[in-house]
């Protein structure tokens, strides 16, 4: 028996500025919260910004030196992202011994997607196109965050969809004369991208739960107890008939049994999981892998295979009981917190079996 297991770039674009009645100068600062002028976004084919303030904005960062980026997003998440690295080698100073902005001037291709980026004391701007990740209607804000020495000094701002001029999947989005933010604004997480976003456990570049991260990227928390809690773990399919009228009965079958992980921790790590199964069909041997970081999992593979030395089987019914543990102060967990998935079964001649035909459930004492 064979077992069975089964987010295009990303630019979000959070521009701000922080003003200066002084007038430009030249440091690193935390988040520089400037007013948007425009917020464009052309499905498929450009994205712009322009942002410009009462007073001068103060000029973070030398984006000549490296780590500059540029991330436009939708806060909501439906409408998308996209973040696209600024190269160091793109840049240039304007002014003389007196710095006065920086220039990017890239190629407005797939790999380089920025014509124009420009930070100047009195505007700063971007024109990007080809974004095909960035899709409105936008639900939240239309986020921008410019990044002119990493993380150590942004440029944010943010267009409210609210309000906008447009905000649809034809016509696009753009959005006109917006306050400063309060804040930088942040990307919805987006599961499956190989980022551990804000409000992920985890994050392995997709969205299937028979691995060490589940599907919704979420891993409950779970402070155990001492307190015992037993699962019994049932599958359900056609009868094996006599003289083979069914293909031979059931040599092998694998679940997932994806559990309540803020509620109930299995015992063990890994394979060490098995030890916490008992009562598995007459015959047969069970193995079970638990998935997920050490003491913080979220679900288990639980495979059986016949033993049998004569007729290879074993007949629909309990697969095995799991002695799980409670969590602090967390409640009974009852079936409906349970999924159960048959993953693949096999007859005793090694014959595929249609998972489809074949279900299975829990019980709890």
């Amino acid at each position: 028996m064979v077992e069975k297991q089964t987010r295009a770039w990303s630019l979000a674009l959070a521009v701000g500025w922080a003003a200066t009645a002084a007038g430009p100068s030249i440091g690193l600062a935390a988040d520089n919260l400037i007013p948007g002028k425009v917020g464009l976004v052309k499905p498929g084919k450009i994205a712009k910004g322009v942002f410009k303030g009462a007073t001068p904005f103060t000029l973070d960062g030398d984006p000549t030196l490296g780590a500059a980026s540029l991330s436009v997003f939708d806060t909501g998440g439906a409408g998308g992202s996209v973040t696209t690295a600024l190269n160091q080698g793109e840049w240039k100073v304007l002014g003389g011994d007196t710095v006065k902005g920086y220039k990017y001037k890239g190629a407005g291709s797939g790999t380089d997607p920025c014509k124009v980026v420009l930070v100047k004391e009195k505007v700063i701007k971007f024109v990007c196109k080809g974004i095909t990740s960035l899709t409105p209607p936008i639900g939240g804000e239309l986020g921008v965050v410019l990044r002119t020495a990493g993380d150590a000094s942004r440029y944010c701002g943010a267009f409210p969809s609210a309000g906008a001029l447009k905000n649809d999947a034809e016509k696009g989005f753009k959005g006109k004369d917006a306050p400063a933010p309060g804040s930088c604004p942040v990307p919805a997480p987006v599961c499956g991208n190989n980022t551990v976003d804000a409000g992920e456990s985890c994050d392995d570049g997709n969205t299937d739960n028979n691995d060490a991260c589940p599907s919704d990227c979420i891993i409950d928390p779970c402070q155990l107890t001492a307190t015992p809690q037993q699962v019994s773990i049932n599958f359900a399919g056609p009868t094996p008939m006599p003289g083979g009228g069914f293909p031979n009965g059931y040599g092998g079958i694998t679940i997932l049994l994806d559990y309540p992980e803020g509620l109930i921790n299995l015992p063990g790590n890994g394979t060490g999981a098995s030890a916490a199964f008992t009562n598995e069909p007459p015959n047969a041997s069970l193995t079970a892998n638990d998935l997920g970081p050490n003491d913080n999992q979220h679900a288990v593979r639980v495979l059986v295979v016949s033993d049998d030395p004569i007729s290879f089987t074993f007949n629909p019914g309990l697969l095995g009981r799991a002695g799980f543990t409670r969590c602090m102060s967390a409640a009974v967990p009852v079936p409906a917190d349970f999924t159960c998935t048959v993953l693949d079964a096999s007859d005793s001649a090694g014959n595929d079996l249609d998972p489809a035909n074949i279900t299975c459930s829990v019980t709890v004492p």
